[in-house]
């Protein structure tokens, strides 16, 4: 018998074709068009899927509606969101969401067959209430999330109960005219939760900061030879030599904790003159994203050494072994 590359010219088209067609079929998975998916199935809410906690069922279906074709690839894009789920922009915010990430498994006695996707009137509602307070922190509306996407067709997933003014939260306030990723409050109950949304995380010192008020921004750039990185994610080894970040907020906004940090270490005067000694830089957390090649801050915090919170946070690596993972995140505190 002959090789088919020595075959005649039928052959050799039919089989070039066969090759063809598997190399398509190979190339479009990758691209993201699986002619073959898993077949669906039900599975009990894992307890690390935060998101959906007390959601109010406990079986979902899996592959998702956001084509997550796994529990762990569920779980680590599911806990972006909690972050927001915990700012109460919307009392339905938990519904729409799980009704994606963690779609309700129905009985195979039902008259629907497979998940039931949220309603476009909920999407746009969740969304009018939560993208004020998704770009106050640097945030647009995901993609994924895009509204047109969804009907009003039944079935569709939407409350019985139509939230009323007074169960919705108002836009968040700027009047403060603090930059938002300086806003936020230290607690060592988010903590964690904004660890494991945070795609990097850095202890760092600012070695130069350039403000440009007329845009609300603040280019730092970290001195690379104090620093720790509890999570390197998305960081390449030039963006760690580079160490430059982005703090963006909204126009002349204020962060005080690098435009007028506290000396920890101010005494009393003496009477004595002494010699001036050069001032020390204090240490920060910083918490972001990259988005493109710039690194975004979407949380910074003040790291004084009598900061116990941080402390003793740091030294459980922020809870990092308890963040849902997919693939390989690179947690861990190094030099």
């Amino acid at each position: 018998m002959r090789p088919f590359w020595v075959g005649d010219k039928k052959t050799i088209r039919g089989t070039t074709s066969a090759f063809l067609f598997i190399l398509l079929l190979k190339c479009s998975m990758v691209a993201g068009f699986n002619f073959v998916r898993p077949p669906q199935s039900c599975v009990t809410i894992p307890n690390d899927l935060t998101l959906c906690h007390n959601v109010g069922y406990r079986k979902m279906v899996i592959p998702n509606l956001l084509n997550h074709e796994s529990l762990d690839e569920a779980r680590q894009q599911a806990h972006s969101f909690v972050p927001l789920l915990r700012e109460h922009c919307h009392p339905h915010l938990q519904i729409f969401l799980c009704s994606l990430f963690a779609p309700v498994c129905l009985p195979a006695e039902s008259a629907v067959s497979g998940p039931i996707w949220p309603c476009r009137s909920l999407c746009k509602s969740v969304e009018r209430h939560c993208l004020p307070i998704m770009q106050h922190n640097g945030f647009d509306w995901p993609a994924m999330l895009n509204c047109s996407k969804f009907t009003d067709q039944e079935p569709c997933v939407k409350p019985d109960v139509t939230p009323t003014a007074d169960s919705l939260p108002t836009t968040p306030e700027t009047d403060s005219n603090i930059c938002a990723p300086c806003g936020r409050e230290l607690q060592a109950d988010t903590l964690h939760d904004n660890f494991c949304a945070s795609e990097f995380v850095l202890k760092i010192k600012v070695k130069r900061m350039k403000t440009r008020a007329s845009k609300g921004t603040r280019d730092i750039t970290a001195d690379k030879r104090r620093r720790v990185i509890y999570k390197n994610g998305p960081l390449s080894k030039q963006d760690l030599k580079r160490l430059k970040l982005v703090v963006k907020g909204s126009k002349k906004c204020d962060c005080p904790q690098l435009d007028n940090p506290p000396d920890e270490g101010k005494k009393k005067k003496s009477k004595k003159k002494k010699k001036k000694k050069k001032k020390k830089k204090n240490f920060y957390l910083v918490m972001g994203r990259k988005v493109g090649r710039k690194l975004y801050v979407n949380i910074i915090h003040l790291w004084g050494k009598k900061n116990k919170i941080l402390k003793k946070a740091a030294k459980k690596t922020f809870g990092a072994d308890g963040c849902p993972s997919f693939g390989n995140p690179e947690m861990g505190g190094r030099v």
